[in-house]
Formats: structure tokens, C-alpha cells, sequence
């Protein structure tokens, strides 16, 4: 993982109150409700690369992809 996805990464996590031991940890061994806010982070970010309705520093593309293989 780039310094910069790690970066985004740490930075949705603090965001979103994720509670998780290291941004390295997959999502399902993540709490229901923790599992809930990264779903609902993915299903933002979806809809941003596929209609383009948030602004362009919403997500990058590449922190996307690894939150994807989180999964």
C-alpha cells in the first residue's frame, strides 16, 4: 500500500470513528457497526466514480481499490 492510500485510509478511519487495531485489519473482523461504516463509505465512494457527484477529493481511485480488498 502507497503512503498515500495509507495516508486516506488512517484518515477515514479517524473520520468515521472506526474502531480497528491497525488500517491494515479486514473488514470482517471489524464489529457489525464498524463493518456498516465501511460498506456505507464503499457505497459513496461507488456512486462518486460511476455518476461523479461528489467533489473530486472525495476518495481517490486508489484508496477506493484498497478499501475494496479489504473487503
Amino acid at each position: 500500500m502507497d503512503n498515500k492510500c495509507v495516508k486516506d485510509t488512517q484518515k477515514y478511519i479517524k473520520e468515521l470513528k472506526i474502531k480497528t487495531p491497525t488500517h491494515n485489519q479486514l473488514v470482517k473482523n471489524l464489529s457489525g457497526g464498524n463493518q456498516q461504516k465501511v460498506i456505507e463509505l464503499v457505497a459513496l465512494g461507488v456512486l462518486y466514480l460511476f455518476f461523479g457527484i461528489f467533489g473530486s477529493n472525495f476518495l481517490t481511485s486508489s484508496t477506493l481499490i484498497i478499501i475494496i480488498e479489504l473487503i
